[in-house]
Formats: structure tokens, sequence, C-alpha cells
């Protein structure tokens, strides 16, 4: 082959093309970890700051019990009813709508 069967497009004439182009690297590449101690990171401290107190969790609100539990409860079925309701009479509308369209 000739140089110039050899050029790339926007090469000059006479220019080298390596036949097995090499990427450039991104990042060094990594010790040998024989030599090098494993942990490369500070270390933990001995003693840990906490405080003497033990920490409580919190009780837990249910809402469903109690006196203010038959209010929520019926709260939330009116809300179920409610969209339920809504959804069957958008079906009834979107039925009748076609019903008269098909006569």
């Amino acid at each position: 082959m000739t140089d110039a069967a050899l050029t790339g497009a926007g090469q000059a004439q006479g220019a080298w093309v390596d036949p097995k182009p090499q990427l450039p690297q991104v990042a060094p590449e990594r010790p040998d970890t024989s030599t090098y101690p494993l942990v490369l990171s500070a270390p933990l401290p001995r003693e840990l700051a906490v405080s003497p107190e033990k920490v409580q969790a919190a009780s837990r609100t249910d809402l469903t019990q109690g006196l203010n539990g038959l209010p929520c409860v019926g709260g939330g079925l009116l809300i179920l009813l409610a969209g339920l309701w809504g959804v069957t009479k958008a079906q009834r509308f979107r039925n009748a709508r076609k019903s008269q369209l098909m006569s």
C-alpha cells in the first residue's frame, strides 16, 4: 500500500497511520497493592462520643382507635364512596352518549 492509501480524511500526505491505535488512559493505573497497605482511608476513632441517656421511641398514634377513630374512619369511607359515585356517574354519561351516537 502507498502512503496515500493509508492516510485518512483530514490527514496530510505522508503521515504515519498506526495500525493498532491506543486509547488514552482516563485514570492512572492502580498501584501494586502488595507493596502498599490496603487501608488508604483515615482510621476510625477508638472511642465513640455517645450520650449516656437511652433514646426512647415515640409512641405511635393510631387514628382508628379512641374518640378520633369513628370520624376518621367515617370520613375515609365517605371519600371512597364519593369517588365511586363519581366514576359511576361518568360511566353512565359516557354510555348514554355512545347510545345516542349509535341511533
